[in-house]
């Protein structure tokens, strides 16, 4: 099923749903698959999310404010301090890979 390309409507629903955030988004990117275009229908989202209020909040309680608001199945989230984003950018890993997708915010 690959090479769809990514929907302009899927993105669009994800830039509204992070507008209603309950923490003040600084930048989030869509990554992998969904990004590229060549999910299969089982494909799960990847978002990665970046906020100084997360300074507060414990790492798995994070993904967990946003699950409740996000109406899509299989959702995996990153969700990183603008500290925690900056440290991780420069280092091979999913936090660079992320960046390469497409930017919600």
């Amino acid at each position: 099923m690959g090479e769809k390309g990514i929907r302009i409507r899927d993105i669009e629903h994800l830039k509204e749903l992070l507008c209603g955030s309950p923490v003040a988004i600084k930048t989030a990117f869509l990554f992998g698959s969904r990004a590229r275009g060549d999910y299969l229908e089982e494909s799960d989202w990847d978002i990665m999310i970046i906020s100084p209020e997360f300074a507060n909040i414990s790492f798995p309680d994070r993904a967990t404010i946003f699950l409740r608001k996000i109406p899509l199945r299989r959702v995996e989230l990153l969700c990183y301090t603008e500290k925690e984003f900056e440290e991780r950018i420069g280092e091979i890993g999913i936090v660079a890979e992320a960046t390469k997708g497409k930017r919600l915010v």
